[in-house]
């Protein structure tokens, strides 16, 4: 087998990405998974352990809960920004209201208008939301940032 030296330039930096992508999308997921239990878990102490009278309330703060472990989570670990707030905050926003828009558009044409049962846009956005924010997490918002 040749030396890592002897293998062209393009092959070591195409696996380079590749595997740096790994990486990000190994994060990506991990930090997701935070948040989501960071959410479940603040709606769920806020009704059940301090007797919150509005679950609907709850999972509103809830909500702020993961987003604010999720950007942190992305920004710091997954995607290695430093600073630049003012920058990466608005555009994750505006990514999470997209796919917000795109989850509740799914499930208002998909059950509401073409009368599905609700899993089947549930499942479809629970599939393609992931992979929508992933990119665009890497292309848009933490875009021209580089991991050590």
């Amino acid at each position: 087998m040749p030396s890592t030296a002897s293998r062209p330039l393009r092959l070591r930096l195409v696996e380079a990405v590749r595997a740096l992508l790994a990486q990000r999308l190994v994060r990506f997921i991990l930090v997701g998974g935070t948040a989501t239990a960071a959410h479940a878990g603040t709606t769920i102490l806020l009704v059940d352990g301090i007797g919150m009278a509005s679950p609907t309330l709850a999972t509103v703060l809830g909500t702020v809960v993961g987003i604010a472990t999720s950007y942190l989570g992305n920004w710091a670990w997954t995607f290695g920004a430093r600073g630049g707030h003012a920058h990466h905050l608005p555009r994750f926003l505006l990514v999470y209201s997209l796919i917000m828009g795109f989850n509740g558009g799914a499930m208002y044409i998909m059950q509401g208008t073409l009368g599905l049962h609700y899993l089947a846009p549930l499942f479809l956005t629970l599939v393609i939301s992931p992979i929508l924010t992933f990119l665009l997490n890497q292309h848009f918002v933490f875009r021209n940032v580089h991991r050590a």
